[in-house]
């Protein structure tokens, strides 16, 4: 995010998608004791958030004997940090993204997430999140919410504790 798409903003550690996993590590650990690095300075995390289908538009930024550093796209990137949403830490990015990719609504976001994500793994919270941003908007899910329309959500301490839905109209069903 820092590297193509948001310059000003500052991130305390690199996520990264790698292999052999104990031997970058290591190197990691080496790094940040020379460099006064945090431990975790680099991490792997992103992986469990990794979408359903591959990066198109990934630009690989640099390439040397064993390895290839490449930065996703915006819409890849958007999808990701939609689908988490973080609310202290992806709020600004999302809406930096959507103004790079050219997102003015929720339904333009979902239509986003949907080429990377299968629509099953977005949540209530990843749509609230989303609405809180761009407005509201008519998100549907496809497992236990099918039919039926977001409508609001209690939120306690920043986590989501409960949403509400109720059925479309038969004319929006089609």
């Amino acid at each position: 995010m820092v590297l193509a798409y948001s310059r000003e903003r500052t991130t305390r550690d690199l996520d990264a998608v790698f292999e052999p996993k104990a031997l970058v590590y290591e190197e990691v650990a080496k790094i940040a004791e020379e460099e006064g690095l945090p431990p975790d300075w680099v991490n792997d995390a992103v992986k469990g958030l990794l979408p359903d289908q591959a990066d198109q538009g990934e630009g690989v930024t640099f390439e040397s004997k064993g390895i290839s550093v490449a930065i996703a796209s915006a819409e890849y990137l958007f999808a990701m940090k939609a689908l988490s949403a973080r609310q202290g830490t992806d709020g600004d990015d999302l809406v930096a993204l959507a103004r790079v990719i050219g997102i003015t609504t929720p339904e333009h976001a979902l239509a986003v997430i949907k080429r990377y994500y299968n629509p099953s793994r977005l949540t209530a919270k990843a749509s609230i999140f989303i609405q809180s941003l761009l407005g509201p908007a008519d998100f549907t899910r496809s497992d236990e919410h099918v039919g039926e329309v977001f409508v609001s959500s209690h939120m306690r301490n920043g986590k989501l504790i409960a949403s509400h839905w109720r059925r479309m109209p038969r004319s929006r069903l089609g």
